[in-house]
């Protein structure tokens, strides 16, 4: 009785034990959960003052960059205020016109990188696998035509820049003539004009030929993206038909029953007429180089699929068929030999079967 009584005081100490590990590690791994979602919180904290720190940032860049040009209109607005108002108008709506065009050439530029910017990522998430629903090719000719007549646009400007360059220095010049003081606020001011219509005028120019460099730059990349579009959709397509053709191939061989006669020549329809010589064929997707014993080519699957079957009737099961792109037209076969004389042999013994009547070799150089 007293053993049995120790042996229970054990057990209950030993259970005791266990529950009080058991505890310590909930405890620890809560303390662990609660110390994971402090840190979290920490860096949802930190990420979002960040977010702040960038927001104001950018609102106080936002703000000197209006303040500045805002600085830069009046002064031009005081230059402009010294000369005679006609004079002065007709500079003010030279600008103005060159900003519009400006943007107007910068926005369209923004446009076409857009396009470009997303057939390149349709391109790479396709070469990835990603599917991605294909951007329908845009007709650029209304595009490009707004273009040029920006472009044209642009070179009015700096033709009118140019212009009234020259009539403001006539003017200059004439001035300084008749009035010789050097501190004389309206000559300051033709100076001033002339200047910065110069400055301008070197301005449009550059921004002119940035424009057409980046649209000349995006027109090639936009041409290779095309072509690459393209080469993948033809590669898909390809391999859609591979697909296709090898499950056509699988349910012909499986399903189709032995012929109830013994078939002939007669009934096999071979298809183009194929040459004494041998047959060489490049490209051929998913098929390896070598030299195929040849026995029917159709351009029709209801054609290629009917002969398939009466062959595997037969009691054939090994036929296959390769497809050439350039010709449009299966090559049905049932062997392959890396070497000449071993397709020469089999076709000068090629024996009575029916489905031999029209057997060529035909090599396939990838």
């Amino acid at each position: 009785k007293a053993r049995l009584a120790e042996e229970q005081r054990k057990a209950e100490a030993l259970a005791q034990q266990e529950r009080e590990a058991q505890a310590r590690e909930a405890a620890r791994l809560k303390a662990e959960a609660e110390e994971k979602a402090r840190l979290a919180e920490e860096q949802r904290k930190a990420e979002a003052l960040a977010q702040q720190e960038r927001e104001a940032q950018a609102r106080e860049a936002a703000r000197l960059k209006a303040e500045a040009e805002e600085k830069a209109r009046l002064e031009e607005e005081q230059k402009l205020a010294n000369l005679d108002a006609e004079t002065a108008n007709s500079i003010k709506e030279l600008n103005e016109s060159q900003t519009e065009v400006i943007d107007k050439l910068t926005e369209k530029v923004a446009v076409k990188q857009k396009d470009l910017d997303a057939l390149k990522e349709e391109n790479d998430l396709s070469e990835k696998g990603v599917y991605v629903a294909p951007r329908p090719f845009k007709s650029v000719s209304k595009e490009n035509a707004e273009i040029a007549s920006l472009k044209d646009d642009l070179d009015k400007v700096i033709e009118e820049q140019k212009v009234k360059i020259e009539e403001l220095e006539t003017t200059y010049a004439s001035r300084k003539r008749k009035v010789r003081d050097k501190n004389d606020a309206l000559n300051i001011a033709y100076a001033e004009a002339i200047e910065e219509l110069k400055a301008k005028q070197i301005r449009t120019i550059k921004a002119k030929a940035d424009l057409e460099a980046s649209l000349e730059t995006i027109k090639i990349a936009t041409e290779e993206e095309r072509k690459r579009r393209i080469k993948r959709a033809a590669y898909d397509n390809q391999q859609d038909r591979f697909n296709k053709d090898k499950a056509a191939l699988e349910r012909i061989v499986k399903f189709t029953e032995p012929s109830p006669t013994v078939l002939t020549e007669e009934d096999f329809d071979f298809g183009q007429k194929q040459s004494n010589n041998i047959k060489i064929v490049k490209n051929i997707s998913h098929a390896d180089n070598g030299y195929y014993m040849v026995i029917a080519v159709h351009s029709s699957e209801a054609k290629r699929d009917e002969f398939l079957k009466k062959v595997v009737s037969t009691g054939r099961k090994d036929i296959n068929f390769f497809f050439d792109v350039v010709t449009n037209k299966y090559y049905i076969y049932y062997q392959k030999f890396d070497g000449i004389r071993q397709a020469q042999s089999l076709l000068q013994t090629k024996g009575s079967e029916p489905y031999n009547k029209e057997m060529s070799i035909v090599k396939i150089e990838n």
